[in-house]
């Protein structure tokens, strides 16, 4: 079967599916997951999906857990933070901790805040 457009698409509908089954995976381990981004804005986007993933309490955090359940679900690391961060320091000094995953073969970039 070929792929078609919307196979590698990202829409808010598929979006919203794909981070509300985020949110049950990684809620047990206390984080949370959000939308942004131009599917947010726009509604669908062909390059990527753009989400935070954030703890429950900043008293708590263990993103090795939280990893873990990410590829638990079926997401896989593209690109690791410090990889990005050197992409980023080229092009413009920004700091946030972004990282490229992918899920079922479409781009997730991931903001981790803390």
């Amino acid at each position: 079967m070929a792929k078609t457009k919307f196979d590698s698409e990202w829409t808010f509908e598929n979006a919203l599916a794909f981070i509300r089954a985020l949110e049950f995976v990684v809620c047990d381990v206390g984080y949370h997951v959000a939308l942004l981004g131009s599917v947010l804005h726009r509604g669908y986007s062909e390059q990527d999906v753009d989400i935070a993933i954030y703890p429950h309490t900043t008293s708590k955090q263990d993103r090795r857990e939280l990893c873990k359940a990410m590829t638990k679900f079926g997401l896989e690391r593209g690109v690791p933070f410090r990889d990005v961060v050197r992409v980023r320091e080229i092009e413009h000094p920004d700091t946030k901790h972004i990282e490229v995953w992918r899920y079922k073969g479409r781009r997730v970039d991931i903001f981790f805040l803390s």
